[in-house]
């Protein structure tokens, strides 16, 4: 009964008014913390005492310098990317261009000069009169003849 009519004498209002307001602050607390919370980043350290504050961050670079360690251990070889990238390392990066147009000078350079000591076509049986498509033909009908 002194539920549904709390203004009766016999019911005592002030204890139950005083218990929402309790529960109103409460809510009201934690919603200001949680929008502190979010503007200062999520920074743990801010809300821990501070005579944890140290420890948190001595964690937190630890944790940072564990992850590093794990990312330099599964870091591919200088070789491995050498390989991979086409990257010179003997020579300055501004001089590659220039590195790479000498090696190809010097490899135009021997097949020059290995076509100019090679023998020529006549020396090995061709005949250039004759179109290269029919050579092999002409060449077996020569010894089908001689062999007649």
């Amino acid at each position: 009964i002194g539920v549904l009519e709390p203004y009766k004498k016999n019911v005592d209002s002030s204890s139950i008014s005083t218990d929402i307001e309790n529960r109103a602050n409460l809510i009201l607390k934690s919603l200001i913390a949680k929008k502190k919370r979010r503007e200062s980043g999520g920074d743990t350290t801010k809300e821990l005492a501070a005579s944890l504050a140290s420890t948190a961050k001595k964690l937190e670079s630890e944790q940072k310098k564990d992850t590093l360690k794990h990312k330099l251990k599964d870091r591919p070889s200088s070789d491995e990317i050498q390989k991979n990238t086409g990257i010179d390392n003997s020579v300055a990066p501004t001089l590659q261009a220039t590195k790479k147009k000498l090696e190809t000078a010097q490899k135009s350079d021997k097949i020059s000069k290995v076509l100019q000591t090679r023998s020529g076509a006549a020396e090995h049986g061709v005949d250039l009169k004759i179109s290269p498509a029919i050579q092999s033909i002409a060449k077996s009908l020569e010894s089908q003849i001689k062999i007649n």
